[in-house]
């Protein structure tokens, strides 16, 4: 039996925080990698023994396969309801040619399954720059999208390498003219993701949420 007032499980990205009292933090490990830490805490100082310590070991590695199976569950679940939108989203390609129209019934679908308040696409020109978005789903003027370079912003070279980029309150630099313009617009959760045509980044498709916190995919209702 280990004495404890909280039990805690912790993802790998997130940091424990201490205990005033007593601590032990143990690794949580899955099948072939790290999926955070069992964090065991007790408000009387110094309790814990060694025999604490290899009792709770042996607790977090039971535990470490079991946590990541409910959690792999859970991300499919989630993944098969964001799939469901996809019959939504060619109904919608498939009922107008409209390429404006087109995008606003798109983020409409997209909206079901992805909590932001603007979405945009943002062609790359032959010079290198953002051009101003045609397609919008949100509230933004034509004079707020300066046609600015992927190096204006933070992320500009994970864009570059084609990657997924998801950036939270706190994330932002100032120091990028494109951060700075989207700080004071007043936008603190952003999803940006490249639009790769064969070889060639010919834009970025972004989403936006002036809060902050993180952009989050809207809960699963109970079954």
């Amino acid at each position: 039996m280990i004495p404890h007032d909280r039990l805690l499980l912790i993802p790998a990205d997130e940091t424990p925080v201490p205990s005033p009292g007593s601590w032990l933090t143990l690794p949580l490990e899955g099948v072939d990698h790290a999926i955070g830490s069992l964090a065991i805490a007790a408000s009387a100082p110094a309790i814990y023994t060694e025999a604490h310590v290899t009792t709770a070991r042996r607790i977090a590695e039971m535990l470490g396969p079991l946590v990541e199976s409910i959690v792999l569950l859970q991300k499919e679940r989630d993944r098969r309801r964001r799939m469901a939108v996809l019959p939504e989203v060619s109904r919608v390609i498939a009922g107008s040619l409209d390429v404006g129209n087109i995008f606003q019934e798109l983020g409409a679908a997209v909206r079901t399954v992805l909590d932001f308040d603007l979405m945009l696409v943002r062609p790359i020109g032959a010079s290198g720059t953002l051009q101003r978005s045609m397609l919008l789903v949100g509230d933004m003027p034509a004079d707020l999208q300066p046609e600015r370079r992927l190096e204006d912003y933070s992320f500009g070279a994970r864009l570059a390498a084609k990657e997924m980029v998801l950036v939270s309150d706190g994330e932002l630099d100032q120091s990028f003219p494109g951060d700075r313009a989207a700080l004071e617009r007043g936008l603190r959760s952003v999803i940006v993701a490249p639009l790769v045509f064969g070889d060639t980044l010919g834009g970025v498709l972004a989403f936006a949420k002036p809060v902050a916190s993180r952009i989050r995919p809207r809960p699963v209702a109970a079954r």
